[in-house]
Parts: C-alpha cells; sequence; structure tokens
C-alpha cells in the first residue's frame, strides 16, 4: 500500500512530464482516426487527452510539484 501511495506522489509531483506527451500523442491520433471516419475510436483519444490537460491545468493551479501532490492528499484525508 505504501508503494502505491509513493507512486501515485511521484505521478503527481511530475504531471508535465507524462501529461504533456500523452496530449500531444492523443490529439494527433484523434485528428488521424476522425479524418479516417473512425469517430469513436477518434473521441477517445479526445477524451484521454482531455483529461491529460485537466491534469496540465490542476499542476499550474496548485503552483508547485509538491503544492499538488499535497492537496490531493489533503482531499483524500477528508474522506
Amino acid at each position: 500500500m505504501d508503494s502505491l501511495i509513493q507512486f501515485i506522489d511521484f505521478m503527481l509531483q511530475y504531471i508535465p512530464f507524462w501529461s504533456i506527451p500523452i496530449l500531444m500523442i492523443c490529439l494527433q491520433f484523434s485528428y488521424i482516426y476522425w479524418l479516417k471516419m473512425r469517430r469513436t475510436t477518434a473521441m477517445i483519444f479526445v477524451m484521454i487527452g482531455g483529461f491529460s490537460f485537466v491534469c496540465l491545468l490542476y499542476y499550474f493551479w496548485a503552483g508547485s510539484p509538491i503544492r499538488s501532490a499535497q492537496l490531493i492528499k489533503e482531499i483524500i484525508n477528508e474522506i
């Protein structure tokens, strides 16, 4: 359980390092599948890219890597 918490903490502290590449890849694939008339697959990639974009916005709103992880930990502790 402790290793899972450390992994989540790591992922929250380094959101830009995984979010930006996923966002770029998903938007590229969604464009390709949209042109191939595979709308459902394109929308799945758009949703994954949207999630990455929301995570990136959260990271910038939080202000720092440490603060982004602390905010999520505080929310989890309140629940």
